[in-house]
């Protein structure tokens, strides 16, 4: 099966790369393709989130210690690693507080719900993410909305740096 992957603004997407945050919030609700388990490829946009640069940035970086000086220095336009879905729940807090995303796992069949806290959940949907890899070297390509499949040879590199990760 190929592996699908999700753009984002920099640094969000280095922040999940590096199993710095541990919440990919969305919008819309998750595609019954992605299922608890399931790897997903993160691509770094073109794009730096602009609320993420000057005051911002220390902030992240009293999260990330790894964090480069600016975040205008992180890779672009390119795979840089994956991260593992666990589950998916919803931020419980309408007021931007991110300490009360709800984890479920399983599929609809098998649910277990169970607390879960995480500074990164501010909804409305949260997927819940438990791995994730990072690329030594970002395959640089072209990236797209929504989910996308991830080119054949970004796959099997991809799939070397997860093999290689597991405990």
């Amino acid at each position: 099966m190929r592996m699908l992957a999700i753009t984002l603004w920099q640094p969000w997407a280095s922040l999940l790369a590096a199993g710095v945050a541990d919440v990919l919030n969305r919008d819309w609700a998750r595609p019954g393709i992605l299922r608890p388990g399931t790897w997903l490829a993160i691509h770094a946009g073109a794009l730096v989130d602009a609320n993420a640069i000057g005051s911002a940035e220390a902030g992240i970086r009293s999260h990330w210690r790894d964090a480069p000086d600016s975040v205008c220095t992180l890779p672009r336009r390119a795979i840089i690693g994956a991260v593992r879905i666990e589950g998916y729940g919803k931020n419980r807090r309408p007021n931007g507080l991110a300490y009360a995303t709800c984890r479920i796992r399983g599929d609809n069949s098998s649910c277990e719900h169970r607390p879960f806290c995480s500074f990164w959940g501010t909804g409305p949907v949260c997927w819940c993410l438990d791995r994730a890899v990072s690329l030594p070297i970002p395959i640089r390509c072209g990236g797209d909305k929504g989910l996308w499949p991830v080119p054949p040879d970004a796959t099997q590199a991809l799939r070397q740096a997860i093999a290689g990760a597991r405990p």
